[in-house]
């Protein structure tokens, strides 16, 4: 079981050297507007893209969604065919 010692743990603080750095207030302020900027700069290159061209991803996406619909309605007339089939096939087998 380990037992602390209120006087021995305190000791070992006080006995610490704390590095201390003094800047003056002018600094201090100076360091803070930089790395503001900084981070205005980062935040504003990652929202900017220059390379982005609209036209180009707009014409991509109109292809795509002609493609798209063709496919649709492919599948729409193959299924309508398929059910027009079936119900033929139905209406003979209740015939014989």
């Amino acid at each position: 079981m380990l037992e602390i010692r209120k006087l021995d743990s305190n000791s070992v603080f006080s006995n610490t050297k704390i590095k201390e750095k003094n800047i003056s207030k002018d600094e201090f302020q100076a360091s803070l507007n930089e790395i503001k900027k900084e981070q205005e700069k980062d935040n504003k290159s990652f929202l900017t893209n220059e390379d982005l061209d609209l036209s180009k991803i707009k014409s991509d996406f109109s292809a795509y969604a002609f493609q798209k619909l063709q496919a649709d309605q492919q599948k729409e007339n193959e299924k309508t065919i398929i059910d027009k089939l079936f119900s033929i096939i139905d209406k003979n087998n209740g015939i014989k």
